[in-house]
């Protein structure tokens, strides 16, 4: 196993810890990045997805992934992956996860890491840049 770089650990700390001694290199994890608040925020997204979903008609299924069904089909149309982290690559080929629409949804602070992510890994970004993918995924940052 390698230590990371520089560039790599300062990215991964910024996106979840606010930097509190510059002297001392003192990280702390932000209060919205604690696990139960995260927990929260996760279940508030599937809350308002599900309620979401209902109100425009669609069938909503929730195994692991999100799903906004029409009545009667088979394949979703909308497919929901909320993540609490960058780490979106095995959810980019996951079986269950077939849908018209694939959004991948990570809280807003990740949005950074997953650029750098992308920018340092050609497979990645080849996945991201693909018809394939970008026809089909989505990523929306913020919650």
């Amino acid at each position: 196993m390698f230590t990371p770089n520089h560039d790599d650990l300062l990215n991964c700390l910024e996106s979840y810890a606010d930097l509190i001694d510059p002297d001392s290199h003192t990280w702390q994890l932000r209060e919205s990045d604690q696990p139960a608040v995260r927990k929260v925020d996760i279940a508030e997204m599937t809350a308002s997805l599900t309620r979401i979903g209902e109100t425009l008609g669609y069938e909503v299924h929730n195994n692991d992934v999100l799903t906004w069904h029409e009545t009667g089909s088979p394949i979703a149309s909308y497919s929901f992956v909320i993540l609490a982290s960058a780490i979106v690559e095995k959810h980019l080929t996951n079986p269950q996860n077939e849908a018209k629409t694939r959004i991948l949804l990570i809280p807003g602070s990740r949005a950074n890491l997953l650029a750098y992510k992308e920018e340092r890994d050609p497979v990645l970004k080849a996945k991201l840049e693909s018809r394939v993918y970008a026809d089909e995924i989505s990523f929306g940052a913020g919650y």
